[in-house]
């Protein structure tokens, strides 16, 4: 960790974020879609190591006593997120996965139609499928 790796990820996650939003169509969905919260808890992350950091270098702390501080502090934060979370997700504010993350995990029904069972699976159509389906391999 450095502090420019938390610099450039701020400006990159605030200026994206805010410039994102501005759009009608994507309103407040970064901060409100359940998996693009995940770049939110990586900044979250580092603003809570570069604190660290921040004590660490102003209390000249030793690697041990910061590793505790960084444990205590990280169980801390973890907890903060953990109870915001518990009364957030309730609430609506934060939606669900959305149906294509969610067809990642759902069994898949075979059509026959090689395009669109890979497509629904993702994976790559196996060669054999060509000259069953198409009669014609180019």
């Amino acid at each position: 960790h450095t502090s420019t790796l938390h610099r450039a990820y701020t400006l990159f996650y605030v200026v994206g974020t805010a410039g994102a939003v501005q759009f009608p169509i994507v309103g407040w969905q970064p901060l409100q879609s359940m998996e693009q919260l995940g770049p939110m808890f990586v900044f979250l992350g580092l603003h809570l190591l570069e604190a660290c950091h921040v004590v660490r270098r102003r209390y000249k702390m030793t690697d041990r006593e910061f590793k505790d501080f960084l444990f205590k502090a990280s169980a801390v934060g973890v907890g903060v997120l953990a109870f915001v979370l518990a009364f957030v997700l309730p609430s609506g504010f934060i939606g669900p996965l959305s149906a294509r993350v969610r067809g990642l995990f759902v069994p898949h029904t075979r059509t026959g139609n090689p395009l669109v069972d890979s497509v629904a699976e993702h994976q790559a159509t196996p060669p054999e499928a060509y000259p069953h389906h198409f009669a014609l391999v180019f």
